[in-house]
């Protein structure tokens, strides 16, 4: 059956350093919804009858092209698995990027200020979503990295980040300043909500979920005027980590033998497995856009 395939290909993927959350749940549904039919093996039909229980067309071409994938895997050793086409759903290049929006530091702050305001103002929930939102912003941290963090992961060389997207460790270093600000979120989370293993709690006194997060931070980008700043969407906290990633790009040294070991530092610190990722958010503000055409310009210069 398709189900023990769909494991064993999640395993493969994983073991090849991938954490291969959302396309092991995609693929694990898919394999239900084929046993439901009966299929044995990757029917394009059926592929494509499941991918279109997506919620949008872009969720449809996701949920197909992950098929696709794993239907090649298969193929390698049993032909009799169909290759569903990859032009259902418009056919269309969807970015694995969305746009980012960065924030400013006035509004970085205005966030702030607005979380302290959220209700209930008598409970604990502003000030956790005020030291998430600002961790998020000192650090370029993942949202799931902060929301998985323990007491104990606070060391005295800094945050350990631990199993994080590329299923690696690492230590990242904090400022004094937003080490003083864990520290007071920590001594009220305590005598709130106890002294459980997690640094950011939800009402209910658990890990901070990231759906509350999300909902947290949309109420507090409503309240300044921020809820369609992303080009008529909401900013995202992923959006956090890219602004604080283009800010420490754009405070790149100018000599040319200085901005390669700049760049390596900056990756190794967001947790990238390579120096090529961080160059996505190159294209993020048109400082840097200025600053490589420029330097395009010079080379041409001497060149010519």
């Amino acid at each position: 059956m398709l189900t023990d395939a769909v494991e064993r290909y999640i395993q493969l993927r994983r073991v090849g350093g991938y954490k291969f959350d959302v396309p092991a749940r995609l693929l694990r549904s898919f394999a239900k919804f084929s046993s439901d039919r009966n299929d044995a093996r990757v029917c394009a039909a059926t592929a494509i009858a499941w991918a279109a229980q997506g919620s949008s067309l872009e969720a449809r071409h996701v949920r197909l092209q992950t098929v696709i994938g794993f239907a090649r895997h298969c193929r390698a050793e049993d032909p009799s698995h169909e290759l569903p086409p990859s032009g259902v759903f418009g056919g269309r290049n969807y970015s694995r990027h969305p746009v980012a929006f960065i924030f400013s530091s006035a509004q970085i702050a205005l966030v702030l200020d607005a979380a302290l305001k959220l209700r209930p103002r008598a409970s604990l929930r502003p000030r956790t979503i005020h030291t998430l939102l600002g961790l998020l912003a000192a650090t370029g941290l993942r949202a799931g990295e902060a929301l998985r963090l323990r007491r104990a992961d606070l060391t005295v060389d800094g945050l350990l980040i631990r199993e994080t997207k590329f299923r690696k460790s690492r230590i990242v270093p904090i400022h004094a300043t937003t080490r003083r600000a864990l520290k007071a979120y920590l001594a009220l989370r305590t005598r709130i909500a106890g002294d459980g293993a997690h640094v950011f709690v939800g009402m209910d006194g658990e890990r901070l979920s990231l759906a509350a997060a999300n909902a947290a931070l949309h109420e507090v980008l409503a309240a300044v005027g921020l809820a369609t700043a992303r080009r008529g969407k909401s900013p995202r906290l992923h959006d956090l980590r890219h602004t604080w990633a283009v800010r420490a790009l754009e405070s790149s040294p100018r000599e040319v033998e200085k901005i390669d070991r700049h760049m390596r530092a900056v990756t190794t610190y967001l947790g990238h497995v390579s120096v090529a990722t961080g160059f996505w958010y190159l294209h993020s503000t048109p400082l840097l856009m200025k600053r490589i055409a420029d330097a395009c310009a010079a080379n041409e210069e001497r060149a010519s």
